[in-house]
This record gives structure tokens, sequence and C-alpha cells, in this order.
């Protein structure tokens, strides 16, 4: 359960999320989004019916990696809240991701 809350669970509520903020956005700056958004968001166009029942299925495990992702949006956001002097943390976070992906 900890594995797919990794692999397929959270990332359907991160792409969903994602997804989320574009709907108030204008069509001149959808029109600006690349391959990068498109793949990011593609599974956010899933039926979210059935994903409710997934995600409450494994409800503590998924719980437990989107807090993990929190923190680590909370140290991006404070390294762009603080500045330079803290962008070691931002390019800390941006580099577990590119090991992440390397797995």
């Amino acid at each position: 359960d900890s594995s797919v809350a990794r692999v397929s669970h959270a990332p359907q509520v991160v792409a969903s999320l994602m997804a989320a903020q574009l709907r108030d956005m204008p069509a001149d700056g959808i029109a600006l989004a690349g391959q990068g958004l498109r793949d990011t968001t593609r599974i956010a166009d899933s039926d979210p019916g059935l994903w409710t029942q997934i995600l409450s299925g494994n409800a503590a495990e998924i719980r437990t990696v989107l807090k993990g992702l929190r923190d680590d949006l909370d140290t991006v956001i404070r390294a762009l809240d603080l500045g330079p002097g803290a962008y070691a943390a931002l390019a800390g976070a941006l580099a577990a991701g590119n090991e992440g992906r390397d797995r």
C-alpha cells in the first residue's frame, strides 16, 4: 500500500491539484503551456468517483506521502520567501527530485 501510494495514488492527487490551478487562468496564459504541463496533468483527466474510492481505500498511506510532499513544498516556499541566501535549499529540493527520477 505504501509503494502504490507513492507511485500511483499521490501522483494522481498532485496532478489533479495542479490541473485545478488552471481553472481560472486566462486563455493567453494557458497558451504558454508546453509538454511539461501536459505530462504533469495528463492523469488529472480521470474519473473523480473512482479516484475517491481508491484514495479512501488507502487513506493512511496516501496521507503519509502527501504530508512528506507538503514538507518538501514548505521547504521550497520558505527558500523562495527568504530569497537568494536560501536558494541552496531550493537547489537541494530540485536535486532530490533528480535523484528520485533517476531511480
